[in-house]
């Protein structure tokens, strides 16, 4: 039986000897891993770039700039996806570049390999088993103006709570909410991948939302 193939989807944005750490960490468990890095693009990669360079992490020139809250921490998932399809892989786990194994990889390899693909994913029917949090998907929500202008964000915050203002769902999607961290096989990335390209509209309706990871 082939051995599985892994591979880390890491967003870092500080802590470059500790990123370093996980890598090494994650090589010499299994083999079969690939570490893909994604660094803020706010802070200067080449510290990590330099931590890392006695471990085989891949690191591409596309990042982008995350504001905790914003749509921004779904676009640096998605391109750590995007850029992981573009070699094999069984599985991806995404983890932050502060995480570290309390566990050996094989055990964790011996769990997938008896998942039969379905995935590890905490979610959550927003409508009926978390309809407190609805308001993250149906209000307006700026996350980037509330780091660069905390103050006008404010304002433009109480303005827009006293507007009519309500946005829907695109037709036929169900909002579900849970952890922002997984792990999911190919076959799924290649399906989020694929509704990135394909359709657009879902992926603009949460560009407003609050913690839309």
């Amino acid at each position: 039986r082939p051995r599985m193939q892994l591979v880390a989807l890491i967003a870092a944005h500080r802590e470059p000897e500790q990123l370093a750490r996980l890598v090494r960490r994650l090589e010499s468990s299994w083999p079969d891993v690939r570490a893909v890095v994604h660094i803020d693009r706010s802070v200067d990669e080449a510290p990590f770039r330099e931590a890392c360079q006695s471990t085989s992490a891949e690191f591409f020139p596309h990042g982008v700039s995350v504001y905790w809250g914003h749509d921004s921490q779904v676009e640096a998932q998605l391109r750590l996806i995007e850029e992981a399809l573009k070699k094999p892989f069984d599985w991806a786990v995404l983890l932050s570049g502060q995480c570290y194994p309390i566990q050996p990889l094989p055990a964790l390899v011996e769990r997938l390999a008896a998942d039969e693909g379905s995935g590890c994913i905490d979610i959550r029917h927003v409508a009926t088993e978390w309809p407190e949090q609805e308001f993250r998907f149906s209000g307006y929500h700026m996350a980037r103006l509330r780091v660069r202008a905390p103050r006008t964000h404010e304002l433009v915050r109480r303005v827009i709570k006293r507007l009519p203002l309500r946005r829907e769902p695109p037709d036929g999607v169900e909002f579900y909410g849970g952890s922002a961290w997984w792990c999911l096989p190919r076959t799924t990335l290649k399906i989020i991948a694929n509704s990135r390209r394909e359709n657009r509209k879902l992926r603009r309706s949460f560009r407003w939302t609050l913690c839309a990871d």
